[in-house]
């Protein structure tokens, strides 16, 4: 389902779609997008960076990933921007 070409940079806020259910089961996410009927299984790190799409920037949830897990700044900030795409295009998430 795509939900068009949105460019996603560091300064690009995130929110969880207001439509979509989750819950966490032993530290992964499993997430219910309605308008694909499917299900999403994210591990510990997607998780995390799940739970910071309240409103914060890319940025903002690279430098929490980079403090609470062992990983450089540079692999976050790439990993972090492709998740945020891939969720986007997805449904799970609102990029403002």
């Amino acid at each position: 389902m795509s939900r068009g070409k949105k460019k996603i940079s560091a300064d690009s806020r995130v929110s969880q779609h207001p439509d979509i259910a989750s819950r966490t089961i032993d530290d992964q996410e499993v997430v219910v997008v309605p308008a694909t009927r499917k299900l999403q299984i994210l591990n510990e790190v997607a998780t995390r960076i799940w739970e910071l799409c309240d409103g914060r920037s890319v940025g903002d949830i690279t430098d929490a990933i980079v403090e609470e897990f062992d990983v450089k700044p540079s692999v976050a900030r790439r990993d972090a921007l492709e998740l945020v795409e891939d969720m986007h295009e997805r449904g799970m998430v609102v990029i403002e």
